[in-house]
């Protein structure tokens, strides 16, 4: 340095990832309490419904072990507590715990004591039945790092041509949801339900409930019925057509199609509770 020259800025070497962190440090040149290069002091869970008063490094991307876990700074799990306990693993790093919790498919977490250098895996994780330290007090050297959400929610693509699939979360099922895409998407499922829809009895048609009747599935086309209709109406405009032996009407969307010929064997069945469940098919007896 020059002889009256400033000094330049000293890089301190920065945390570590999956260590502690000052959540109100900038970057490495300003304290060694902030997170190294490539990596963010990221806040978890709230303590007693206030934000926590440290931070863990996580990395901002990459192939970290740690780049699919969420850290809750304070939060100790265990049996009792909200975690399923997996056994006590001989490792000194936040890093390696989340490796060795990868090795083994129940585990879902686990918890690291910064204090002593230790690490505890753990199957589910219920935040809201941990234990909470106390900051300052060695109740507060835990943190209960727990595994991302890997489903996809509703609306997200979870398939298709050239994609890799992707688990639906809970109540959802993966499925091609609009036509003219061949994507698939996560859509949600109203409860199931074993009974068929109610359809109304027609003196001179017997009514199939489920089976949609369409051409390569039993069922030879005449063209669908202008504007809503009801059961009664399709039956009508079938019988004033001599070729029509029978329809296939849709309750949801009040819609009917005619057909010539019609093979129930070959027709496709809904599942009730879904979409394919509002067909019904209407033979003339």
């Amino acid at each position: 340095m020059l002889r009256g020259g400033a000094a330049s800025p000293r890089l301190l070497l920065g945390v570590a990832p999956g260590q502690r962190c000052d959540l109100g440090a900038v970057s490495p040149w300003e304290a060694a309490s902030a997170c190294s290069w490539g990596t963010t002091c990221t806040p978890g869970a709230p303590v007693r419904g206030l934000p926590a008063p440290i931070g863990t490094c996580m990395p901002s991307g990459g192939h970290s072990p740690l780049a699919h876990y969420e850290p809750n700074a304070m939060y100790n799990c265990y049996a009792g507590h909200g975690g399923q306990e997996l056994g006590f693993v001989g490792v000194s790093s936040p890093a390696a715990c989340a490796e060795a919790c990868d090795q083994d498919d129940v585990c879902e977490g686990f918890v690291y004591m910064y204090s002593q250098s230790k690490c505890w895996m753990r199957g589910e994780i219920d935040l809201g039945l941990c234990e909470v330290g106390e900051w300052g007090q060695e109740s507060s050297t835990f943190s209960t790092f727990k595994k991302k959400s890997t489903c996809m929610r509703e609306g997200q693509v979870c398939g298709g041509p050239g994609l890799p699939e992707s688990a639906c979360c809970d109540g959802m099922q993966c499925q091609r949801h609009f036509l003219g895409t061949s994507n698939l998407q996560c859509v949600r499922i109203p409860p199931v339900t074993t009974a068929a829809p109610t359809v109304p009895a027609l003196d001179a048609y017997e009514a199939h409930p489920l089976y949609n009747c369409y051409a390569g599935h039993g069922g030879v086309e005449l063209g669908s019925v202008e504007g809503e209709q009801s059961p009664e109406t399709c039956a009508n405009i079938c019988d004033r057509d001599w070729a029509c032996n029978g329809f296939v009407f849709m309750s949801s969307q009040g819609k009917c199609w005619k057909r010539a010929a019609i093979n129930l064997a070959e027709c496709e069945v809904g599942v009730a509770g879904q979409e394919s469940s509002e067909f019904t098919t209407f033979t003339k007896k």
